[in-house]
């Protein structure tokens, strides 16, 4: 039994009597602690950006499929005064307590959370044209000529062996053999250049006397003699040839090869551009030529009431992309958001600032992000503010980067500040640094489908002015300032037969460590738990899932572009860690559900209707089944 303390202990939500119930006295001490500034990003299950309500691709940590980190309830060493009672807006302020006294405010509001992430990663594609003369037709006369083969004699062959390359020819040797055996035999040599992705290759039979009983192939291996950039500044047109230089002198030239330097290109911010392949001025050769434009500058406009009544439940944000800011290439992001009453509940500003560092894909962002949350509904009466912000600087390296498969080498570094009040005084102060490195993985195409895969590694840092366990006002008592804490996700969309198609996400969290609000995950909103608030449950570590069945019905009017009604269920469970004065918990959530999204040639609109399983009570919480609307605009 914990020794007593004079702290004061706040319940949430409940009444304003000193007389509870022993269901209402369990009902409170479940709920979540910490203070959100908006909803979960409302998002397709494809994952479409377009749906992002945060400003930017401002995510939650570790954001994949916009599923939302939170936190769990946790003890702090704020408000030290007197034994009180206070009754006011449905909650009871308790003076009798223990060590592992509690401030919980709704986790539905927490903002200390919201992070910067690098630009998302694009479905691979790109304009490339290739130009190439049609082939000579050969007379049927001519491959009806029979004569004695004894050998064939293959030139020109640098990508495989001597013994692959006379395996091709090993069945019309020593024998009598027409000249269309010969051809078919050159045509399966140049079917595995095509296998092996030399796209530019060309294996053929040149004009020649057979003597002593042996004939001639060429191979051309084709590469690319030179190449030319057209098209904005004389600057960035020698970047972009620089980035393009590893290709020249490339011999065969393959296809993945091509493709990386080419996807390189585009993801590099601020520009666009095509290419054309030419026949070159050698044999074999070719000449690329690419033609830069400039980005066009784009805006998003985004609503929907999935917000909690604390901080809602409408939340609007807009967006705004601004290409070639500096005339270099690059990329500035703004975004702004608000909701609640007034919009004064919740509001958000972040930038940030996007650019290709050197010739390999190497992409580096800086960002700032700052947020004040303002809880409304039945705690607006202890004037709870919490003021938050996230200075972060992140690069990405494209390990491997192609159309069908990507896999990038992502790393971070974030410097986090959050401060709640109540009733005027301070509560918590939390201070953190983190640094994460992780993969990320993007295959296509197999079988009719596409996998995104995400795994990463943070790391606490007590640097950059982090707080330790001995702070006198953290979120979370007896927390591990050198946590560590692995985050993972898998999101798989598969194409069904009749328009039919459907979406599996899961995501999870794992760490032995008790973690300040800032680092925890969470359930509930738009991505996993759609029946519940943002941040419904929270937790150290957890996992969740999602399953989506979508039927498509294409529309030929010019303002819709596509309809797609829906079917989903998902569930979430989050684990609180155990300390010396708090036992382990968990939490689980489920929901059911369907809607109909509208495409428009400017966005979505999503109507959705989701059921909870069950609900977590409380006085602000909303109804079951619950009627959600989201809407986002590009231009």
């Amino acid at each position: 039994m914990p020794p007593p303390t004079s702290r004061p202990i706040i319940w949430w939500p409940m009444t304003c009597s000193k007389q509870r119930t022993r269901a209402e006295s369990r009902r409170s001490r479940r709920l979540p602690s910490n203070i959100r500034a908006m909803p979960s990003s409302p998002i397709t299950a494809a994952g479409s950006p377009l749906a992002q309500l945060l400003p930017l691709s401002c995510s939650r940590i570790n954001d994949v499929i916009s599923l939302s980190p939170a936190g769990p309830p946790r003890p702090s060493s704020s408000v030290q005064r007197g034994a009180a009672v206070l009754c006011a807006g449905g909650m009871m302020l308790a003076g009798s307590g223990a060590a592992s006294a509690q401030v919980t405010p709704p986790s539905q509001a927490d903002i200390s959370r919201e992070r910067l992430a690098l630009p998302p990663i694009e479905t691979p594609k790109f304009d490339l044209r290739i130009q190439a003369p049609d082939r000579s037709a050969v007379p049927k006369a001519v491959d009806a000529i029979e004569f004695q083969l004894r050998d064939v004699v293959v030139e020109g062959v640098t990508a495989f062996s001597p013994e692959v390359v006379d395996g091709f020819f090993a069945g019309v040797k020593g024998k009598r053999v027409g000249l269309a055996a010969v051809r078919e035999a050159a045509a399966a040599l140049e079917e595995r250049y095509r296998e092996k992705s030399y796209f530019l290759t060309r294996v053929f039979i040149p004009p020649q006397q057979i003597d002593d009983e042996t004939i001639k192939v060429t191979v051309i291996e084709g590469f690319i003699e030179d190449i030319t950039v057209e098209g904005l500044d004389e600057g960035t047109r020698r970047a972009v040839k620089a980035a393009l230089s590893p290709l020249l002198g490339h011999k065969p030239i393959d296809l993945p090869s091509l493709e990386r330097q080419l996807l390189i290109l585009n993801d590099i911010p601020g520009i666009s551009g095509s290419s054309v392949l030419r026949q070159g001025t050698t044999l074999g050769g070719s000449s690329l030529i690419v033609t830069l434009d400039k980005a066009p500058n784009s805006y998003q406009l985004a609503i929907n009431n999935g917000a909690s009544r604390i901080l809602g439940p409408w939340a609007y944000a807009t967006n705004a992309n601004f290409n070639r800011p500096f005339n270099l290439p690059g990329a500035f992001d703004l975004g702004l958001s608000a909701g609640g009453r007034d919009l004064q509940a919740v509001q958000t500003v972040s930038g940030r600032y996007s650019v290709a560092v050197g010739n390999s894909g190497l992409l580096a962002s800086f960002g700032v992000l700052a947020a004040r949350a303002r809880p409304g509904g039945s705690v607006r009466p202890l004037n709870i503010v919490n003021n938050a912000i996230s200075i972060s600087a992140r690069v990405r390296y494209p390990i491997i980067r192609g159309r069908a498969l990507s896999l990038f080498a992502e790393a971070g570094l974030s410097v986090n500040r959050s401060n709640t009040d109540i009733l005027g005084a301070p509560l918590i102060r939390d201070r953190t640094t983190d640094l994460d490195m992780g993969l990320s993985l993007q295959q296509n195409g197999w079988l009719n489908g596409s996998t995104s895969v995400s795994v990463s590694l943070f790391q606490g840092l007590q640097v950059l002015g982090a707080i330790g366990r001995t702070a006198p006002a953290p979120s979370t008592l007896n927390f591990n300032p050198a946590f560590t804490r692995l985050v993972y996700s898998i999101q798989r969309s598969q194409q069904l037969p009749d328009h039919f198609s459907a979406v599996i996400a899961f995501q999870g969290q794992y760490t032995g460590s008790k973690l300040l609000s800032g680092e925890l995950i969470s359930f509930g909103g738009s991505s996993i738990g759609r029946g519940y608030d943002p941040s419904a449950i929270t937790g150290d570590r957890g996992y969740g899932g999602l399953a989506e069945l979508r039927y498509d019905l294409p529309v030929t009017k010019s303002w819709i572009r596509n309809l797609q009604f829906y079917s989903f269920v998902d569930g979430g469970r989050t684990t609180s860690v155990a300390t010396a004065v708090i036992q382990k918990s968990s939490q689980s959530i489920r929901s059911a559900g369907g809607g109909l999204r509208v495409y428009h040639p400017y966005g979505m609109i999503d109507f959705q209707l989701a059921y909870a399983s069950r609900r977590l009570g409380g006085a602000d919480d909303r109804a079951n089944p619950r009627a959600l609307i989201s809407a986002t605009f590009a231009y």
